[in-house]
């Protein structure tokens, strides 16, 4: 089977600019196990789309980012040289540059399960491992 081409998106509001932006990753194959990838922002305003710096890693792992403190927030491969590892990646859309996120250990296993993001408070939440019971109380 053949790899594919795919695409992530992240909604995000400048306040810098006072826009509505889209954040369009889209990662096509490059070689063995290998992607390249194009970022594209769309502004409201403006009513186009223009490229930005490329995503530095290897491809986002995330269908969609979570915006949380002013940063647009994705999982994301990377090669540190022999091997793979996934980790969490921000999108700075006002200075359009991008970082890894620390994470506390505890969180790390975390990324090894398809991790879903939300905000609580203003603080990025990752959570994962979600299961649900049914208690039936006799009286």
């Amino acid at each position: 089977m053949g790899e594919r081409m795919f695409t992530v998106y992240g909604f995000d509001y400048d306040n810098f600019i006072d826009d509505y932006k889209v954040v369009a990753i889209s990662s096509y194959p490059n070689g063995e196990n290998s992607y390249k990838n194009k970022v594209k922002v769309y502004t409201m305003r403006s009513n186009c789309w223009r490229r930005i710096q490329e995503f530095p890693f290897s491809e986002p792992y995330n269908e969609s980012a979570t915006f949380v403190s002013g940063v647009l927030i994705w999982t994301a491969f990377y090669s540190n040289g022999s091997s793979y590892k996934r980790s969490i990646i921000s999108l700075d859309l006002g200075k359009e540059t991008y970082k890894e996120v620390f994470q506390p250990l505890d969180c790390r296993q975390a990324l090894d399960f398809r991790p879903t993001f939300g905000v609580l408070r203003d603080c990025l939440c990752i959570m994962y491992n979600v299961s649900v019971r049914q208690i039936q109380l006799c009286g």
